[in-house]
């Protein structure tokens, strides 16, 4: 058998032996490597499809599973959402609404009070 087999593949991998105290840390095999970092999940993705575990592909299927329908929906209720604005309320009411209170907010916030006086710190 080849070294990528799916037998060989979903046994639990062993450590391998440490380097010598004479070898650089930072010099390690892929090996070493891909154990150390495939106890952690951002790794476990980087891996193939063909290693991953049932649970893992399960996961993964219902996640793409959920925000397909999460899309369907948002979708759905953006479009009743533009039904409502469009056919069932007044637009000009509502915009004639917003400039007034919109003008009326600014005219608030920028005016000065009568009998105001401004004092220098």
């Amino acid at each position: 058998m080849s070294d990528g087999d799916g037998d060989e593949a979903n046994q639990e991998a062993e450590p391998p032996e440490a380097p010598e105290a004479d070898e650089e840390a930072e010099v390690e095999s892929d090996e070493a490597a891909l154990w150390h970092f495939g106890r952690y999940r951002e790794s476990r993705l980087a891996l193939p499809w063909e290693q991953w575990s049932f649970r893992e592909k399960a996961n993964f299927c219902m996640d793409r599973l959920f925000l397909g329908f999460l899309a369907i929906f948002l979708l759905l209720l953006f479009s009743e959402v533009c039904y409502k604005m469009w056919y069932v309320t007044n637009v000009r009411k509502i915009a004639a609404f917003l400039k007034d209170s919109s003008t009326g907010l600014f005219g608030w916030l920028f005016a000065q009070e009568e009998g105001e006086e401004l004092f220098e710190l």
